[in-house]
């Protein structure tokens, strides 16, 4: 009787974990069907730095400041000029982050950040 309880309680678990990734499967083909929208105009560090873990246990804190400027914008593989000209000035896309970078070492090759801060253009 014992064994057959067991057999069943590890089927429930299978059934449980394959229900759980047809709702991640679902909201997956939704989100995509949907046309959610998505940017990168996001606070994150720049990509080399990811690579640059904590040690295990370890909290990083950092306060970032970047800013850049753009006058042309590549769209299907050519460049566009964005320049908007007005009192004999130029003006394109200029973009000003500054945030609050947190990480934590949770092992020797994974890490959490949490990047909080504000994103102008």
């Amino acid at each position: 009787m014992m064994a057959t309880e067991r057999t069943e309680c590890g089927r429930g678990r299978g059934a449980a974990k394959a229900a759980r990734l047809g709702v991640l499967a679902l909201a997956v083909w939704a989100g995509g069907a949907l046309g959610l929208r998505a940017s990168e105009n996001v606070p994150h560090r720049p990509f080399a730095l990811w690579a640059d873990l904590p040690a295990a246990g370890q909290f990083v804190a950092g306060v970032v400041y970047e800013e850049s400027e753009s006058y042309h914008v590549y769209v299907k593989g050519h460049s566009e000029n964005i320049t908007w000209h007005a009192n004999g000035e130029s003006y394109g896309i200029d973009i000003n982050q500054g945030y609050l970078a947190l990480q934590y070492g949770l092992a020797e090759r994974w890490a959490a950040d949490l990047n909080v801060g504000y994103t102008s253009l």
